[in-house]
């Protein structure tokens, strides 16, 4: 059923067409046919109603200023009789002279066959301009010469068709109580109004805040593709002695990797390999690539492995990988397989740095032995940056994170010794400190971070966004405002779960006294 006779009722009032002439004329609604006509019942009897040249007498009066297109009641004269009808017409002007009441202010109109003529709002009812268009069109192509010898003229204010019919007074009877039933219609509209007015704009506001979100994950792509534009192309010098020639196989292990696809890539800023989504294909073998936590970053195609849902590979010992390491949750490693399960369903790997452990088949990917040293040398370059940097680290002994001096690297491992503000040394776990070169990703509401609060960090989660400032909800559910965006870092999930767990192991007195202090 039309939306707009989704609540007519048989025996409601109605506009409808009449062919013959264009015009609109009062009729009864009888019953919707299906979603393209009705029936109708004029003063001539039933007839059946295309429901576009239908108008359906609204209860509620808008504002009608000049210019506005509008159906105005009139009487016509028809072999002398006068038949009242509605016909499409323009505003021209508001009559001064008259009161200033809403339902009885005069309008000006001026007539689709050019004639001018004073209508009430109550004889008018609002139309688009495309409607008026069609109807005028319509007229026009019924009466055509005859359009400008139709005349029309207002109809009397008592012979309106109301909505709501107001019947006359009679004085004889006891005081109407219908001002007061007014009264209370218009209070209860108005608390409707307010109540709709405050749900819109609390609409607005929550559309505004998504909206702000988006354009900020939007400028920083463009950044990054604006990032990439710029970067000049290494020019290859010619020689006319030397003929380069493609490694064919190379080639053929490199294929293209459409948008979407999953992949293991290794991120610059430790070298380690992390399951990631190709987003675009940049060109000169380069893609756009987002990881876990919705950061974004350009990639070559030899820093890409590809494939990795598909059926397991054969493996053998000596075989230089990409495997996924135990101690360090969704982090891959260059390595090199040394044992092999009879079942062969479980290897043991050697990583980089000399540590054995064993790892399953779904988690190993092959790689080349040059492509193996080449990350190697490259991870190791990256550990040693950090030693001699400040940093902000988990201190197991107060179970805070805190300010600390890398101190060295423990020989084939992973841990750094940090030196405290309060003199005292240990070891930590890499993937437990955070400092300048760490990856710094762009935040956003409802993200888990580790932000500062007084002298110590805990980890957090963004609940308001105000400039290059956050509002913090930390783990101890206290909430700090105003801070800073750049002394803050992103968390996972999965490791703001594990943070909020470490810092809680304590007694209620020592956290209360470490965020105090």
């Amino acid at each position: 059923m039309s939306s707009k006779f989704e609540f007519m009722l048989s025996g409601d009032k109605i506009l409808g067409r009449k062919d013959d002439s264009g015009f609109y004329f009062p009729a009864i609604f009888l019953k919707m046919l299906d979603s393209n006509n009705v029936k109708i019942k004029f003063d001539d009897g039933p007839n059946i109603v295309s429901v576009k040249n239908t108008i359906i007498p609204t209860e509620f009066y808008h504002l009608i200023a000049p210019g506005y297109h509008v159906m105005a009641k009139v009487i016509k004269e028809k072999n002398k009789d006068e038949i009242v009808c509605w016909v499409p017409g323009v505003v021209q002007a508001i009559r001064t002279n008259v009161p200033a009441c809403t339902l009885k202010k005069k309008f000006i109109i001026l007539y689709f066959n050019g004639q001018l003529g004073d209508n009430s709002r109550t004889e008018l009812l609002q139309i688009s301009s495309q409607r008026y268009g069609n109807i005028v069109s319509h007229i026009r192509s019924v009466l055509g010469d005859k359009v400008a010898s139709v005349s029309l003229k207002p109809c009397p204010d008592e012979n309106i068709i109301q909505p709501l019919p107001i019947q006359p007074p009679n004085p004889d009877a006891t005081p109407s109580i219908l001002p007061k039933l007014v009264n209370i219609i218009s209070l209860k509209i108005d608390n409707k109004c307010e109540k709709i007015f405050n749900k819109i704009s609390s609409i607005n506001k929550d559309q505004n805040i998504i909206k702000n979100e988006i354009d900020q994950k939007f400028n920083t792509l463009h950044n990054v593709f604006k990032q990439y534009n710029d970067q000049k192309l290494p020019v290859i010098q010619s020689y006319s002695n030397t003929i380069v020639i493609l490694n064919k196989s190379l080639k053929n292990e490199l294929s293209d990797i459409k948008k979407g696809a999953e992949v293991l890539a290794r991120w610059p800023d430790d070298g380690w390999y992390y399951r990631s989504i190709v987003r675009e294909y940049l060109g000169n073998n380069q893609y756009l690539v987002e990881d876990s936590i919705k950061d974004y970053e350009t990639f070559n195609r030899e820093d890409l492995i590809s494939d990795i849902n598909e059926p397991l590979k054969k493996f053998k010992i000596g075989d230089f990988v990409v495997a996924l390491h135990p101690n360090f949750e969704f982090s891959y490693a260059p390595g090199e397989i040394i044992k092999i399960s009879s079942d062969k369903i479980s290897y043991d790997v050697k990583f980089y740095n000399s540590s054995n452990d064993t790892v399953k088949s779904d988690g190993i990917f092959k790689i080349s032995k040059d492509k193996y040293e080449t990350d190697v040398e490259q991870i190791l370059l990256l550990e040693n940056n950090w030693i001699g940097e400040k940093v902000i680290a988990r201190n197991n002994l107060r179970r805070t994170y805190e300010f600390g001096d890398i101190v060295c690297k423990k020989s084939l491992s992973l841990q750094y010794k940090i030196k405290w503000k309060d003199g005292s040394l240990t070891f930590q776990e890499f993937n437990h400190i955070f400092g300048k070169n760490t990856r710094k990703t762009p935040l956003y509401r409802n993200e888990y971070v580790l932000a500062p609060k007084r002298a110590v960090y805990l980890p957090g989660k963004i609940i308001k966004i105000r400039e290059n400032q956050f509002t913090i909800r930390f783990c101890d559910e206290s909430e700090h405002e105003d801070v800073e965006r750049d002394t803050c870092f992103l968390l996972s999930k999965d490791y703001y779960e594990d943070a909020k767990l470490f810092c809680r192991r304590k007694s209620d007195s020592a956290f209360e006294k470490n965020t105090k202090n």
